[in-house]
């Protein structure tokens, strides 16, 4: 996986963890303003992020790296937050000493004065670059306030599989091991970077609704339906990480017989595997995931989150019963209510 795609996943997972008001209606544009860009589905907001992964990101770059938020910036959208994502930046830049932390959130204020003043030529000689000799000087020191107000510089040297644990309070999560989490990276920056291969190169976009109609966006719920499908597709191999969830066993093995609940449980796992690796038609599984994952936020019961869900789809997948279906939800509820 080249270097900057992994990156840019990173950026991504890092809005999605901490957009302030988490919700299933919240999207990740790609490669639509800038690297990764968070909204939601009504387009009511844009966070606006690029991402770098230099391992020396000296004050001539990060100057440089501002230019494509602050073209943002000066255009008819409106823009919430700027973000500066990066890998690294020099020890003795800061006005604050390093104190090897992975990850920290900067303002420019945050670098020592001689450090800014360099920033601030690089990112002026851009401008000019861009817009023509001295156009710098003609910016209203306004506009210039606002965007450094709203900008956030963010330094994570966070790993591929701590991202992954970050992105879904799902407990089951931590007991992976990075390989399995790594490869969980690896399909989301496929997702990722599918949308990069539609083209809007040329297309002038005036309104942020006008983003709708390319579809250069993942969902938030698809994001965490794909996680939480990893996590009990490896349960079926190692019922250690998870185990049977106590909000299933509570509701329907407790009266069971030992031998009764473990066919029920073996019959459960046979199901959501012929469900998990049917390629014929992953949409109806995944479809049936997003639809969980908005229900369960709502309440912390499984034959409430289950009804619902039957409300809103037209079928379950094939494969499941409706016993297999609630396995699945007391699994995803555990990962939410639980920590």
């Amino acid at each position: 996986m080249p270097k900057g795609e992994e990156y840019e996943t990173k950026a991504m997972l890092y809005l999605m963890n901490t957009l302030k008001n988490k919700s299933v209606d919240d999207i990740f544009l790609v490669d639509m303003f800038n690297d990764i860009s968070a909204s939601t589905l009504a387009f009511e907001y844009i966070i606006d992020a690029q991402a770098k992964n230099y391992t020396s990101f000296n004050a001539s770059k990060i100057g440089e790296s501002l230019i494509t938020l602050f073209s943002n910036h000066l255009s008819n959208i409106y823009f919430k937050q700027y973000v500066l994502y990066c890998r690294v930046l020099p020890k003795n830049y800061l006005i604050t000493p390093d104190t090897g932390e992975n990850f920290i959130k900067l303002d420019i204020n945050c670098f020592k004065p001689k450090k800014k003043d360099l920033i601030m030529k690089s990112f002026y000689n851009e401008i000019d670059k861009s817009y023509g000799h001295d156009y710098h000087k003609s910016i209203e020191e306004k506009v210039y306030f606002d965007f450094f107000s709203n900008l956030e510089i963010v330094v994570d040297s966070r790993t591929k599989s701590e991202h992954v644990i970050n992105s879904l309070p799902v407990k089951a999560l931590e007991s992976l091991d990075d390989a399995k989490l790594e490869m969980m990276f690896g399909e989301i920056t496929t997702m990722r970077m599918t949308l990069k291969l539609i083209c809007v190169e040329n297309e002038k976009i005036n309104s942020i609704s006008e983003c709708e109609k390319y579809k250069k966006y993942i969902k938030r719920k698809n994001i965490e339906s794909f996680i939480i499908s990893r996590v009990i597709g490896y349960d079926l191999f190692n019922n250690d990480i998870i185990g049977t969830p106590l909000r299933f066993s509570n509701n329907y093995l407790n009266e069971k017989g030992h031998e009764e609940q473990k066919d029920i449980i073996l019959s459960i796992y046979a199901e959501i595997s012929r469900a998990f690796f049917n390629l014929n038609n992953p949409v109806e599984l995944f479809s049936f995931l997003d639809v969980v994952v908005e229900e369960v936020r709502k309440r912390d019961d499984v034959e409430y989150v289950y009804q619902n869900v039957m409300n809103k789809i037209t079928n379950l997948p094939s494969e499941l019963s409706e016993l297999s279906s609630k396995y699945i939800i007391s699994v995803t509820l555990g990962g939410y209510y639980d920590n």
